[in-house]
């Protein structure tokens, strides 16, 4: 007797992976078919099926992706990606996907608590929510980390901590943003596939950060699928960008537009869209994919360019914006300014000068003293080192600051205290506070008039910016060498992550500039902390008993 699934086998021969004609496969033959039979996605105030072919949902480049996601399909999906791709919608419509066509446990991994939270308790309660069927098929949601369902459960757990890494199995591991899991963790999570389920299912994905570790190391083990399209103009094939070089040859900067690298001729969006993939391994099991967000129905160009612009000159956000808008690993080399990079930028100045207006001041606390860095928006005009904190009145009356930074550091006291008196003169005055920690994450607070920032990525602003200032003729041998001592080298973090750091010696005059750097108003944080109601400053001034560095507090 002929199998009644016998038709459908045979559609099934016929299938054409980049293919669009869709309609008449049934729900479970892929998780593109259930998604879009099953998932319900909010616009407006309305439910409707989950499409990557609408605008403004569109995504053609993911269709293959979903089509591998089948019974009988590759095992190991390695998804090397930017942002805004659409990547995560593919994870959780493919965890549903496995949960309800082949009733198994769902292992969903992400590096911390605050990424569970976020994801588990909130994207996913909703997904489960606004589609009916899907609701059906779980029993409870409250738990951020188990959705527990009739026929298959899906478990949230963080990789930063082996807590609770032991205690489930299932038949589909998904690990979200393997590179800043900590690896150990990552690894031992892979032990928790096993049963005697028909599947075996891995998806790993993520930005890239270094090269050769993580999500990066995955991808060139294996299919190596890159996105290709062809020239409306010329016909030539050409891939989505594989290189910062390959970017900048795409893309036209002044007129914010793509250009064919082959003829030169203008490129649409909806051109690059109709693509396909080509693996470099075809042969290899392991299936794995990179496009860029050039490709991004929800990024337009002119964003991409000014993050670009943006990141030109500063390691850490070059980084960024190769991990997020390029998919791509980022490697710097250790190097430092020298000499003669220093003296370059002292030809033809103006000896240092005496007196300014609407200057920029910036003071770190060093063993010999306090240093001071005055500039303006084209040069430094003088750097020197005074020994007592009243030494520094009669420079901001010759220098008329518009702000003033100083070192939160070693003299905190006296520090806040002469902020406190800047500012009952009417000058706008910080302290600044630097931290290992804070990546990206500046902020203001206006109750302790303090700055806090990440110091690597301070002196990547500091010495960008230093290469548009003109120095004195005269600028001191003792600020030279300060300016050539700080090394940036790339130090390996917890999880085999590695992060630009800088080595600096003795580099004060680096440090008051960082801070006469901050002082510009346009890299004032935008981050601020409301103040608190607090003493009147007249009465802080009247009680304190501050008199100077070598004073006493």
């Amino acid at each position: 007797m002929k199998s009644k699934a016998a038709p459908i086998l045979e559609k099934l021969r016929e299938y054409k992976p980049y293919g669009s004609n869709t309609e008449d496969f049934p729900y479970w033959v892929n998780a593109l078919f259930w998604a879009q039979r099953y998932r319900m996605i909010r616009e407006g105030n309305e439910l409707v099926p989950f499409s990557i072919d609408k605008p403004p949902r569109l995504y053609p480049f993911l269709r293959p992706i979903y089509y591998d996601r089948r019974r009988h399909g590759p095992s190991r999906i390695i998804f090397k990606k930017p942002v805004r791709i659409g990547a995560t919608e593919f994870a959780f419509n493919s965890a549903l996907y496995a949960i309800d066509v082949f009733k198994v446990n769902v292992g969903y991994m992400l590096p911390g608590k605050a990424e569970l939270n976020d994801l588990a308790g909130a994207r996913i309660d909703r997904i489960i929510q606004e589609s009916p069927h899907i609701r059906s098929l779980f029993d409870n949601i409250d738990n951020a980390g188990l959705k527990s369902g009739r026929s298959g459960s899906l478990y949230f757990r963080g990789a930063n901590s082996a807590t609770g890494l032991e205690e489930f199995g299932v038949s589909y591991m998904i690990r979200d943003e393997l590179d800043r899991m900590n690896q150990e963790n990552a690894a031992l999570a892979l032990e928790r596939l096993g049963g005697s389920s028909s599947i075996k299912w891995r998806l790993d994905l993520g930005h890239p950060i270094s090269p050769d570790r993580g999500i990066d190391l995955e991808f060139q083990n294996s299919s190596m699928h890159e996105w290709y399209f062809e020239c409306p103009h010329c016909h030539a094939e050409q891939h989505d960008v594989t290189s910062l070089d390959h970017f900048k040859s795409i893309v036209d900067f002044k007129n914010e537009r793509l250009v064919c690298t082959e003829c030169g001729k203008e490129l649409q969006k909806s051109d690059l869209l109709n693509g396909y993939y080509k693996a470099e391994h075809p042969n290899n099991p392991r299936k794995g994919y990179h496009m860029t967000q050039l490709l991004s129905p929800t990024v337009t160009l002119g964003e991409i360019i000014e993050k670009y612009n943006d990141a030109t000159g500063i390691p850490y956000l070059m980084g960024l914006f190769h991990h997020s808008v390029l998919g791509l690993a980022y490697s710097e080399s250790s190097r430092r300014l020298t000499e003669k990079d220093v003296r370059k930028l002292m030809k033809g100045g103006p000896p240092m000068a005496s007196y300014g207006q609407d200057t920029y001041i910036g003071i770190d606390v060093g063993e010999r003293g306090l240093h001071v860095w005055i500039q303006d928006e084209e040069s430094v005009l003088r750097v020197m080192v005074v020994g007592l904190w009243e030494e520094l009145d009669p420079i901001m009356e010759q220098f008329k600051p518009k702000t003033v930074i100083i070192d939160a550091g070693p003299e905190g006291h006296a520090a806040r205290a002469y902020v406190l008196g800047l500012r009952a003169k009417g000058i706008e005055a910080w302290l600044c506070r630097r931290s290992g920690q804070k990546e990206g994450k500046r902020s203001v607070d206006e109750r302790t008039f303090t700055i806090t920032t990440n110091v690597t990525e301070q002196f990547d602003r500091f010495f960008s910016g230093l290469s548009n200032l003109q120095l004195p003729i005269d600028f001191p041998k003792d600020a030279i060498a300060h300016l050539c001592s700080p090394v940036r080298v790339l130090l390996e973090g917890p999880g085999g992550i590695t992060r630009g750091r800088y080595s600096k010696g003795v580099a004060h005059y680096c440090d008051a500039g960082a801070y006469a750097s901050e002082a510009n108003p346009n890299l004032i944080p935008k981050q601020h902390i409301i103040p608190a109601i607090r003493p009147p400053l007249a009465e802080f001034l009247k009680t304190s008993n501050w008199k100077g560095r070598f004073r006493g507090d």
